[in-house]
């Protein structure tokens, strides 16, 4: 009987040391980032679409993204790109990217997402961002 209490005593211990569930990672998540496809127009935007998950509602917003396609031996074509969405558990997203030095072209690129949660608060006050990212080698095809 000792025993087990002890066993109980120092599991209580350990979960009052770890907080409340979500108290030692931060607050909220972003995970599960994909890029799921990529199209480029004629005049040589490439349109990007993909998802990611929140684990509670948030707005996000892209911090960071880049494609970069290889033309030839040496050049290398990028774009920027950005946005903002309301986060909800899975969640779609999507952006279009210019070139800055040239046009982008069917054929296989890198493409690099970063997001960051804004503030979010609850009835103890506000907490920093959340983030989340990824990176995907994928083809791109000429939209229809």
């Amino acid at each position: 009987m000792r025993r087990i209490f002890a066993m109980v005593t120092s599991l209580l211990l350990v979960l009052s040391l770890a907080g409340p569930a979500g108290a030692g990672d931060g607050g909220p998540q972003i995970s599960n980032v994909t890029i799921a496809s990529a199209t480029v127009d004629r005049s040589g935007t490439v349109h990007i679409q993909g998802t990611l998950w929140c684990s509670q509602p948030m707005d996000v917003q892209i911090q960071w993204g880049q494609v970069e396609q290889v033309v030839g031996r040496t050049t290398t074509i990028r774009g920027g790109f950005g946005g903002w969405y309301s986060c909800n558990g899975m969640t779609p997203w999507e952006t279009s990217a210019g070139a800055e030095n040239g046009k982008f072209t069917s054929g296989w690129a890198m493409i690099r997402v970063k997001f960051e949660g804004a503030f979010w608060c609850d009835d103890n006050g506000c907490y920093p961002q959340a983030g989340g990212g990824t990176d995907r080698y994928l083809k791109i095809v000429r939209a229809r």
